[in-house]
């Protein structure tokens, strides 16, 4: 799992070590669909080894269609890139846990190890820009 072997940029605020599983900041398009295959289009904001936050723009669903509700399942679809094997679209099974008007968390139904691949990638691109990120705000600091 993702917590385990992606090393996490130490910081005293470091928001990400809050709760049990660590979490990642992210910013990546996603498709969230219900069980009716009602797909509403997404962006991941975090993740972590068990589940995701989603930032979403949910319009007001047909009548007989699933709205996402909390406790309902559905799949949620992205994609990722890697030198090793390109880009790659990943289907994971999901559960949502938490739902507001405009996000929602979702737990994953099953890890396999395409889901793992995946999270590792956007984990470890994550703590790479937050590196780079800390090492040009103290640059600039430095400058000024």
């Amino acid at each position: 799992v993702i917590d385990e072997q992606v090393e996490v940029v130490a910081s005293p605020d470091d928001w990400g070590k809050r709760r049990s599983s660590i979490r990642h900041e992210v910013s990546l398009p996603a498709v969230v669909i219900d069980r009716k295959g009602y797909a509403v289009a997404c962006t991941i904001e975090d993740i972590s080894s068990t589940g995701m936050a989603l930032k979403i723009d949910l319009k007001t669903p047909e009548p007989g269609r699933e709205a996402l509700d909390q406790g309902s399942s559905g799949r949620l679809e992205f994609s990722v890139k890697s030198l090793q094997t390109g880009q790659h679209k990943v289907q994971v099974p999901v559960q949502i846990m938490w739902r507001t008007p405009t996000g929602m968390g979702v737990r994953f139904k099953r890890t396999d190890e395409s889901l793992r691949d995946a999270l590792k990638i956007i984990a470890q691109a994550a703590v790479e820009a937050r590196a780079k990120d800390t090492g040009q705000q103290r640059r600039q600091a430095g400058q000024q």
